[in-house]
């Protein structure tokens, strides 16, 4: 009940966020798309182990940088999420194809109304839900009301905090069935 409650406030606040911003435009369909493994599906009620050798398709927009309420629109419209990393194995396979990029990427995570309580926004599933994993860089997260960008190094991907109003790369994602 709490979850739903908390949830449903996010949303809310997603929605008058969104309805005060600026339109920005959707950019064109994804340049990039590589197949990913998952070790958990962060949609699914069961536990982690039972989500071995579940697979999602990441897709890495780049045409135009926008912010993130327009990063998850854009994936919505095409039938897809703002990605979630959830495991080591998809944050490197995600880093690896992304590594041509050079840029910033958005991901569903936010802490928008609840400094230091980081979700998936797309799963409503806390950060590190299942197996603990998370993958901030050296003094992050810092500040609240803040959305997650994957930072693509020598080191793989590494997230941080980032201003929502921000403009930058997205990634989708689609679950493999």
């Amino acid at each position: 009940m709490y979850r739903s409650l908390l949830f449903l406030a996010l949303v809310t606040r997603l929605v008058q966020f969104c309805l005060s911003q600026d339109s920005e435009l959707i950019p064109g369909p994804a340049e990039v798309a590589s197949e990913v493994n998952s070790n958990i599906d962060p949609k699914s009620d069961l536990s982690p182990d039972e989500f071995l050798r579940r697979g999602k398709q990441y897709f890495i927009h780049c045409s135009e940088k926008v912010g993130f309420f327009s990063a998850w629109r854009s994936c919505n419209d095409l039938g897809l999420e703002l990605a979630a990393v959830v495991s080591e194995k998809d944050n490197q396979l995600l880093a690896e194809k992304a590594a041509h990029v050079h840029q910033e990427l958005w991901l569903s995570g936010t802490n928008l109304g609840r400094r230091g309580d980081w979700i998936w926004l797309v799963s409503r599933r806390q950060v590190g839900w299942g197996n603990d994993y998370l993958k901030w860089a050296p003094g992050q997260p810092q500040g609240a009301d803040k959305c997650m960008l994957v930072s693509v190094n020598s080191q793989g991907g590494i997230w941080k905090a980032a201003d929502c109003h921000e403009h930058h790369c997205f990634v989708c994602q689609k679950y493999l069935t």
